[in-house]
């Protein structure tokens, strides 16, 4: 009961446990790696199968949506363009708005994805993935309120800000 491992957990020295009490410890068979073996597959495969019917379809329908904002951006631009209620003519966007409003996504999202990741490290899954649907949520709907060119440059670069962190660091750090 009283072995070196034993001994150093409890005193968080690590001064007394040296490489040849480690050796006499693996080789009795009553090492921390025996202790932890047991039981350890039915564990992870519970956890696993956690993964795979919780947590991978939520992560889907995130990509998904996210996906679908980001490409619904070319369709809000030319929907309904022969009645001219398109959002190219609504806001009177030529080529060099639209152009620079795709771009402005990939600005915010590039500037905010290392400070996002930083963040991302302090606050749980459920937080952060709470907090980029709902902001992204946020922003989308502001599309509503557009009324110039420079509100949607500023909408796009926003958008790409509350995105940032999400893919692929998000989901690589958790699962």
């Amino acid at each position: 009961m009283n072995s070196p491992t034993d001994k150093t957990l409890q005193d968080g020295k690590n001064d007394e446990f040296d490489l040849e009490s480690r050796q006499s410890v693996s080789a009795s068979g009553s090492g921390p790696d025996e202790h932890f073996s047991k039981g350890t597959d039915h564990q992870l495969d519970k956890v696993y199968r956690h993964l795979d019917y919780r947590i991978i379809p939520a992560l889907w329908c995130m990509y998904f949506l996210t996906s679908f904002g980001s490409s619904a951006y070319g369709n809000t631009m030319t929907m309904n363009f022969e009645k001219n209620h398109s959002l190219i003519g609504t806001l009177h966007l030529n080529s060099h708005h639209t152009s620079t409003a795709s771009a402005l996504y990939y600005v915010g999202y590039i500037l905010f994805d290392l400070p996002m990741n930083l963040i991302m490290t302090k606050l749980s899954p459920q937080v952060w993935l709470s907090r980029i649907v709902i902001t992204v949520g946020l922003v989308y709907t502001c599309y509503a309120a557009l009324t110039n060119a420079k509100g949607i440059m500023a909408i796009r670069f926003m958008s790409g800000m509350c995105g940032a962190g999400t893919w692929p660091d998000g989901y690589g750090s958790w699962v």
